[in-house]
């Protein structure tokens, strides 16, 4: 009967997957469903009646055949000889240990989650610890037994020492009832007969973990096989004398708080010539010598501090620390790693220069100390900061956002002079100078062939290296407002003034730059700002911006800073509107601002503000997004998708409406409706159904509306559209039109009227000629 019931299940699963690529996944799960329950009710009678006769006949070959009869009997007795309840006077392991007189510690590591129960290791008399276990351990009354579970919410033996013989097992399915003279039984997770310890272990298959010693403590062996080593001899060059790493051990490590921490550390002593020369480094990638071998190079802390320092021994003149490089507080932050190459004159290290990447572009500036500082949220259209702590801000105001690592230098300390520089792709990035307020250097940028001076470490690098961009250094008080962008191909050097104060660069794409840009201030606090609800005092004058900023942190409201796009091209360099023309169909989850004319120039769409459905600063390729829709003819509505098409005579608009189920508490999946602007006639028109899967709006031509529907909220190379036709008379139909309200050449609905004034406060951009 079950292979029956097996067969019927495959069967309703390919009918299911055939329909789905068809019909959808609606219409296919309603078919299987009636499929199966037609099935079921045909052959389900036919299914018991068969198992009843063959159950019969089963029962009375049973009751005559001898074997069976002498296997039952033998079952029966087997049964009957093992089967001991446990006595009625357990008690508990909490009580257990409490007799046994004896103390244990627990060392916490961590909680579940937030608050949630606590996990570490236990360490108990003799030096004895059991790893990873949660805060329910117990000895048993005479302290040879010790028991604790591995799993927070339960009563189980995940871990069973033997502390006379130190030896360690892990019983997981089985749960403690409780102990009877210095004998715990315990009874299996999933039921069955109860039984004594001693004999769970008899019968365990499992061979039991033992313990070494370390100093005065017992470990189990698979731990001490990870641990690091006590002991490094790395390889030195012919000649140079000898060099060990050696782990500091104390005398005692029973009687630390932490027993365990000298264990885990990685940090070693440095002994050089047999000596030891007080600096503690990581291993042996902290260590670059010399060819020779009569100079080493050392990223290491004094045994005092906590700051990583460099520090060069040579041959006759011991050590001595190496300059650092200066860093200043207004700048991309440089990470400095371990030495690269040592030589006579000039010490190479790893070094990671951090970008203010648009990933992790926030949406919370704070004027912090006369500093911006970032929060966490991003929002599609433009930036906006806090500002709740007045402050002088210096002329070299520093952008904190989320730093992404930008790409990989070589950092080069001269170790005859005060000379630093970068080093990255044949460009050498040498500090000139800093700034009159101590916050920001001056950079000069060398190429084969070409220079940039006066500029700040801010920079991007095209991916193919051609383009060099940077920003030009302003003197105090003003901020910068220059770009430079240098063509690497033809040693020509291209730059742009700005009309705002230029803050930061993103990186380059598609011969695209963006720039982080100063635009005014938004007053207001009782909504959260987006790309419609921007600024409402404009920065006039960007030389007096670090004024302006102070004065409007003072009184508090937040910071409108705008994404700039610029174009970056042989012939010059240019700022582009925020907005694309684009060439075909986009699909619903692109990520891009949008104005589509409408034919023969009669009316236009606009979409700004589009943004990602996360709400993490997250801007990936693949989620959903939607913006701010208006059309030139007044119409607008929230919540669109880039997704768009004109009808052939320019009168109507389709678009998706996106409707997020973690906005839309009461959907159980994202929806996506599909609506039209009548523009002549100022109507909303609504399909009567939303689309469950990611559509792409494709064609719209005599009344007939084509869309490409994707299987994933995201759309990947193997994910190919399915294509649908909707007849466009399903959307203009009377039950389906909404009529919108005008206000003050705009026209809304009902629910958006309260931001009324802020659709008024956006100029509709001029179409491309």
């Amino acid at each position: 009967m079950n292979v029956v019931i097996r067969w019927l299940l495959t069967v309703a699963a390919l009918l299911f997957v055939y329909l789905y690529h068809r019909v959808g996944f609606a219409l296919a799960l309603l078919w299987s469903l009636l499929l199966g329950l037609g099935l079921l009710l045909v052959a389900g009678p036919l299914l018991i009646m068969l198992g009843r006769s063959v159950k019969k006949k089963n029962a009375a070959a049973s009751a005559t055949d001898p074997a069976s009869i002498a296997s039952s009997a033998t079952t029966a007795t087997a049964a009957a000889t093992d089967a001991h309840a446990p006595p009625e006077n357990l008690i508990s392991p909490g009580q257990a240990h409490a007799e046994s007189g004896k103390r244990v510690s627990f060392v916490p590591r961590g909680e579940i989650g937030m608050g949630g129960p606590v996990y570490g290791d236990y360490q108990l008399p003799g030096g004895l610890f059991v790893l990873g276990s949660y805060e329910n351990g117990a000895l048993s009354k005479d302290g040879r037994w010790f028991v604790a579970s591995n799993h927070y919410s339960g009563n189980d033996c995940g871990f069973v020492l033997d502390c006379e013989r130190r030896l360690l097992w892990q019983l997981r399915t089985w749960q403690q009832l409780g102990w009877q003279d210095n004998q715990l039984w315990m009874a299996p997770i999933q039921g069955g007969q109860p039984r004594r310890l001693q004999e769970v272990l008899e019968h365990d298959p499992q061979t039991p973990m033992d313990y070494l010693a370390i100093a005065d403590l017992w470990l189990p062996r698979s731990f001490i096989e990870t641990l690091p080593p006590v002991l490094l001899e790395p390889q030195r060059p012919a000649g140079a004398p000898p060099l060990s790493l050696h782990k500091r051990m104390p005398e005692s490590l029973a009687a630390l708080q932490d027993p365990l921490k000298p264990l885990n550390s990685t940090r070693y002593h440095l002994w050089l010539d047999n000596q030891d020369s007080g600096l503690l480094v990581l291993g042996e990638k902290d260590l670059c010598w010399r060819p020779d071998g009569n100079a080493l190079a050392v990223r290491a802390i004094s045994a005092n501090s906590y700051d990583w320092t460099y520090h060069l021994w040579s041959e006759g003149r011991g050590w001595a620390e190496v300059r650092p490089w200066v860093a200043y507080l207004d700048e991309p932050t440089l990470v400095l790693g371990v030495p690269q190459s040592l030589s006579a004159d000039t010490l190479r290290v790893e070094g990671m220069l951090m970008e203010h990447s648009r990933r992790g572009w926030p949406d919370s500036w704070k004027a912090v100390s006369g500093k911006l500082q970032a929060g966490e949220f991003y929002r599609g259209g433009g930036l906006h900061g806090k500002a709740t702590i007045p402050g002088e801000l210096t002329a070299s105001m520093a952008l904190r956002t989320r730093e992404q690592p930008l790409r990989s230098f070589h950092v080069c300390l001269s170790l005859s002079s005060a000379e630093r520089w970068l080093e990255y792709a044949g460009v050498r990035i040498v500090p000139t100078a800093s700034s009159s307020d101590g916050q920001q250097g001056r950079y000069r940028y060398e190429g084969p062939g070409w220079t940039i001076d006066e500029a700040l470490l801010e920079h991007r690098v095209s991916p193919d290296g051609r383009w060099w961009t940077t920003i030009a250094a302003a003197a105090a008080p003003a901020l910068p407002q220059r770009l430079l962008a240098l063509d690497t191909q033809h040693g020509r050097l291209h730059t742009l003034e700005l009309p705002w104060p230029l803050l930061s660069l993103d990186s380059i794409a598609d011969n695209e730059l963006q720039a982080a840009t100063l635009r005014g201030w938004v007053s207001e606090k009782k909504a959260e700002p987006d790309a419609l609800r921007r600024c409402d005092v404009a920065l006039s004058d960007p030389a007096q911006a670090v004024p302006f900023i102070n004065t409007q942190a003072a009184r508090g409201g937040l910071f409108w800073i705008h994404m700039q796009r610029i174009a970056i091209a042989p012939s010059g360099i240019e700022m582009l509107p925020d907005w694309r023309v684009p060439r075909g169909p986009v699909a619903a989850n692109g990520a891009v601002d949008l104005l589509l004319p409408a034919p023969q120039g009669s009316d236009a769409a606009w979409l700004f503000g589009v943004d990602t459905s996360w709400h993490d600063g997250r801007l990936d390729p693949r989620t959903v997004r939607s913006g701010f829709l208006r059309t030139r003819s007044g119409l607008a509505m929230r919540d669109i998708t880039p997704s768009l098409l004109w009808s052939e005579d320019g009168r109507y608009l389709l678009f998706l409406q996106w409707r997020n189920r973690w906005v839309y508490r009461s959907l159980k999946q994202d929806e996506w409706w599909l609506h039209a602007f009548d523009t002549h006639e100022h109507l909303l028109h609504r399909h009567p159904k939303p689309i469950l899967q990611l559509p792409q709006l494709t064609e719209f031509r005599r009344g007939v509306i084509k869309l490409g529907l994707y299987r994933r909220d995201w759309i990947e190379p193997r994910d190919r559209p399915r294509p649908t036709k909707l007849p466009f008379a399903e959307i203009i139909a009377p039950g389906q039109r909404v009529a919108l309200q005008e206000h003050q050449g705009l026209w809304l609905e009902k629910v958006e009227l309260n931001h009324a004034k802020y659709w008024a406060a956006m100029a509709f951009p001029d179409p491309p000629g």
